[in-house]
Parts: structure tokens; sequence; C-alpha cells
């Protein structure tokens, strides 16, 4: 059966551009993977994706659009395009399960990789035996808050619109300003709001989480991730950082080949101008502003006297001080402006600018970070443990998950550890044992190719232990004994960059 991987993608063509780039990249490793990607209709115009995901399907005939029918927000009223949002993908959820089901009687499907507002999926997924994964755009620093929000939320009954002059304590961030978090985090009482802390909690049920990062760029934050301090009293799922993930091309979808009337004047008068003389200034897809604000904006950037570009993607971040009405004035804007380009600060944050730029090709060249992060992804074959028990023993799949959540923390999270070797950690092998006793199951550990399988035997059966064993050794996928007249269960743990389908 062929392979196959479902991208999740929220409906603006941001975010549909972030996930089809990531499934090419993955087509980059695993050219035998076919790419499926579901797209919900969008409540809301932000980019029109019809041309782009025609030019895609040309250009890539791996890469498969899904439709999910359209549906109707049953709300009249929204505070935030975010609410809107993630009330159309709720509603989608049946038509998500119907689409994999489908999906799945063709493919074996390896994981659903959901964007950050489709958390919704992951029942879904988790239903049908799928792995989930995430897949954040934001940077590893917007992942650290987002896992901490539920601890955060636990520590306090005010709305962070309310904590004016208090900071957050965020692990390997520093300290944040409550009200400077986005609107939607603002209010408690919001819908959006609980919809954003009910995805938190389920962040650590997911498979694993892929950043858009590299690990030099936020070093810190990652570390404070991976070592489960944003998580207290929860797991935390494995993290791949396979950054920079940007658009090689163009947004049309293209195959790297752009002829000259397909640039886009923008472009083109970019290039004409000296290196690093231009400022780049972004607001997002959604960027919105008010008259008054926006003629701030013009006017401090004509009176800094500076080449400016206005785009849609974040590249380079100012920090603004607000008026206390709100707005950012003119002159706020043409100091700032006028202190990267000319001052000594300005040249060193264009130098360290100049530097990563360097150390994210680095990351994505052989043997970089973020081209190992995503090889370990993608190559690991499956981690198969075989339960042997007794025809009247009850569901272990609780015991199966607990299993595998070991191997996740002391095998998959281990830098040392190459996926397929023989795996000899002491503290995986002593917290199974301890386990497997507590539970009343004997436990042998045998390596296999791509792997570890790993078989478990019911003490109610252990006087046979060494027929089963050796029927193990060679792989079989059942035992048979008159002599016992027991049963084997085999369950299959499939590994796919750190899940399991059982």
């Amino acid at each position: 059966m062929e392979e196959a991987l479902v991208l999740y993608p929220s409906p603006p063509i941001g975010h549909l551009v972030s996930m089809v780039e990531l499934g090419k990249l993955m087509l980059t490793r695993r050219p035998s993977l076919s790419i499926h990607i579901l797209i919900a209709a969008s409540p809301y115009v932000a980019g029109k994706a019809d041309k782009y995901m025609a030019t895609v399907s040309a250009n890539f005939p791996s890469i498969d659009f899904h439709h999910l029918p359209t549906v109707t927000p049953v709300s009249t009223t929204v505070t935030h395009h975010e609410e809107l949002t993630l009330e159309v993908l709720h509603l989608s959820k049946p038509h998500v399960h119907e689409e994999l089901r489908n999906l799945s009687k063709r493919y074996k499907i390896h994981g659903l990789v959901m964007d950050f507002f489709c958390s919704s999926g992951l029942s879904v997924a988790n239903e049908l035996d799928i792995p989930g994964y995430f897949f954040l755009t934001s940077g590893a620093c917007f992942l650290a808050f987002f896992l901490h929000l539920p601890t955060l939320h636990q520590k306090t009954s005010r709305s962070f619109k309310d904590m004016k002059d208090q900071y957050l304590d965020i692990p390997g961030l520093p300290p944040i300003l409550a009200t400077d978090l986005p609107n939607p985090f603002l209010d408690r009482d919001n819908q959006a709001y609980q919809h954003f802390l009910d995805f938190s909690t389920q962040f650590p049920q997911a498979s694993g989480i892929m950043i858009n990062t590299f690990e030099l760029l936020e070093s810190k934050v990652i570390k404070a991730i991976s070592d489960g301090l944003c998580v207290p009293n929860n797991r935390t799922p494995p993290i791949s950082c396979i950054g920079p993930l940007i658009v090689a091309d163009d947004k049309r979808g293209g195959s790297g080949k752009i002829s000259p009337e397909d640039v886009h004047e923008c472009l083109s008068w970019l290039d004409s101008q000296p290196s690093q003389s231009v400022v780049f200034l972004c607001f997002g897809s959604l960027g919105l502003f008010t008259k008054e604000q926006l003629w701030e904006i013009a006017t401090g950037l004509e009176n800094s006297g500076q080449r400016v570009v206005l785009v849609e993607e974040m590249k380079l971040a100012l920090s603004m001080n607000e008026s206390e009405d709100g707005f950012v004035s003119a002159d706020e804007v043409e100091k700032k402006v006028r202190g990267l380009m000319e001052s000594t600060e300005g040249k060193m944050i264009r130098e360290r600018a100049s530097a990563m730029k360097n150390e994210a090709k680095a990351a994505l060249s052989d043997g970089g970070s973020s081209h190992v992060a995503l090889s370990k992804l993608l190559d690991i074959k499956f981690v198969q443990i075989i339960l042997i028990t007794h025809p009247k023993t009850g569901d272990l799949r609780e015991s199966l998950k607990y299993i595998y959540n070991l191997y996740v923390e002391y095998v998959v999270k281990n830098p040392i550890y190459t996926p397929g070797a023989p795996i000899r950690c002491e503290l995986f092998n002593t917290s199974l044992d301890q386990y497997t006793f507590s539970i009343y199951l004997i436990l042998t550990t045998i390596n296999i190719h791509g792997g570890a399988r790993h078989t478990v035997i019911d003490p109610a059966i252990f006087p046979f232990y060494s027929q089963t064993r050796h029927f193990c050794t060679q792989q079989s996928s059942s035992i048979e004994s008159e002599e016992t007249k027991l049963a084997a269960c085999q369950r299959k743990v499939n590994w796919f960059g750190g899940e399991l389908l059982l």
C-alpha cells in the first residue's frame, strides 16, 4: 500500500503556503510519499488560493488537494477573525474524519500534520489511530508561551488585559508584559481565548511538533521546551526544528523557474537598491490599522529618509513605544527606522541578521541541525512492541502507550541515539523493567532492522517463555502451540517521527 502523509492547514493562504512548503520539503527527503492536503472553506477572503493550488498540482504530482465541504458558522457576532476561523475548523471535524477514513482505504497514512489553528483535528486522528503532529510556523518562542498557557491560566483569575505593568514568567523567554500578548489571548472570557486554551492542553498529546526555526536561532527556548519546563504537569512531545522553511521561488507554487515577467515590480525595485539599504516592514497577511495609525506610520517612514518595502511576512521586528492613546507616533517610527539604518546599535542588528542568514543556510545543508531533524523524523521506519498474553488478559492499550512514552522520553530524546541502532539506554531499560514488573509482565528486548522490537510476556505463560522467545527472535507475527493452547496478541506500534499506531 502506498505511503501517505496528510497535511491540514488553516484556510488563509499564508497558512496554506507554509504547509505546502513543508510537503515539498518532505518530498525531497522521501519521494515515495504521497502528500494529501485538506482544504477547509475559508470564512473570509485572505488571498485567493485557487491559482496557487493549481500551479502546485501541476509542478508536484505527488501533492493532492482535497476540498472539504463548506460549513456555515452559527455565530452572528465575533470579536476576532481567529474566532471565526476556529469555528469553521471545528464544524469541519466530521468532514476531516470522513476524508481521512477514505484515504486510509487506499494509503498507509503515516500521520496527520496540523496547522496551529487546526488542533481540533487531533481528536479525529486519535479516533482513527493516525499519529497527529503539529507544524508551527511561529517559532519556538511562541510555542513556549502556548505550551505554558495552561500554567499561566491556573496562576490567576484575571485576564491578561487587566494585568497592567505585570510581567509573565515563561521558561526560556525574557519577562513578557501581560498586556503585550496577542489580542485573542488578552480576554479570558472571550471565546477565542477559550479555544486556544483548550488547544494548548491538547498539544502535549501530539506525536510530535515541527517548528519552522533552527536550533541556533532559538537555542535557549528550544532547550527549555525540550527539558519539559514549559509543561510541568504533562509530557512534552518530541520537538523537531526543521526550518527556516521559506518559499524559494514565489507564492505561485512553481518549481523555481520564474520568467522575468512573473517577477513582481516590488522585487525588481528591491534588486536595484544598494545592499543593506532597505528597511523591511511587515504587518502580516491580516494586519489592520486605523486610518490615523497608518498615517502616522507613513509620515514617520517618509521623514526617516530611508528606503522602505512594505510586505506581508515578518523578517525583522522593531520595538516601537506606544503613546498613552495606544498609537505609535510618526516621530517614534522615524526614530527607530533611522536608528536601525544609521546608529551603531542598528549596525549590530544588521550584522546579526546577516550572520543568522548564513547559519540558516548551514542548518538546512547536509549534516545541518534542521536537515538532521527532518531526516530523523522521516527515516525511522518503526518500533514494534509485541505483547504475548493469556487469552483472558484484558485490554493492554494503556500499557502500550505507557511503554511508548518511555521510549520517547529516554530514547527518542536522547541526542546520541541513532535511529535503528540497538537501544542501550540504561534509564530506558530500568524504567521499562520497573513498569513491566509492576503490572506483572516480564519483558525482553530484541533489536531488528530499522528500529527496535520489545516482547512483553504475560506471567501466565512464563513457563513456555523459552519457546515463545525463539519465535519472536525470528520475527514471527504469531505463536501457535496446541500444547499450551495460548494465543499470541501482537500489536504494532508504528513509529513515524514520534508516535504509534495501535
